[in-house]
């Protein structure tokens, strides 16, 4: 797998405009090959693993900025 890699998500879109946008990627680090946007970068060769943390960080994330917009509407 390379040290790292440089990629453009849909995000990027967005942020030249100056809206705010986000993106989330998750990488293999159980494994040696690098199949990201290649012929084999097909379901059977996803890590059920990188989906799940995935999706447990994107929860956990909207929960602390619903949490954070809550306290900020307190103040107000």
């Amino acid at each position: 797998m390379p040290k790292s890699v440089l990629f453009y998500t849909d995000s990027m879109s967005f942020i030249r405009k100056k809206i705010a946008a986000t993106a989330l990627s998750s990488w293999p680090t159980s494994s040696k090959h690098f199949f990201y946007h290649t012929r084999y970068d097909i379901p059977e060769n996803l890590a059920l693993v990188n989906l799940v943390n995935s999706y447990e960080v994107s929860v956990n994330l909207v929960k602390k900025l619903d949490h954070a917009n809550r306290i900020q509407n307190e103040k107000r």
